[in-house]
């Protein structure tokens, strides 16, 4: 499984912890699952506000890792769009 967090805007807070997962061996992320975890795991500040499933493969650096700057670019184009429909 890939999870990656990143800040997000928000209103209220200015940024929030957003969550990108996948998940593995064609079995449904568990988004709960996952929610609890951080929230007996973390402090209640780095517990994610959303969690976004992302059903494709995730853009990679040349090394190999994940591209978080185009991942994040990604999340934002989408937002941005579902926040544009009514």
């Amino acid at each position: 499984n890939d999870v990656v967090a990143f800040g997000a805007p928000d209103e209220m807070l200015g940024q929030v912890v957003h969550l990108a997962a996948n998940s593995s061996n064609d079995e449904p992320l568990q988004k709960d699952a996952l929610r609890r975890h951080c929230k007996k795991n973390m402090p209640f500040y780095m517990v994610p506000r959303e969690i976004h499933e992302w059903p494709d493969a995730r853009p990679r650096t040349s090394n190999a890792k994940i591209d978080r700057p185009r991942l994040i670019a990604a999340y934002s184009e989408s937002n941005e769009r579902t926040s544009s429909n009514p």
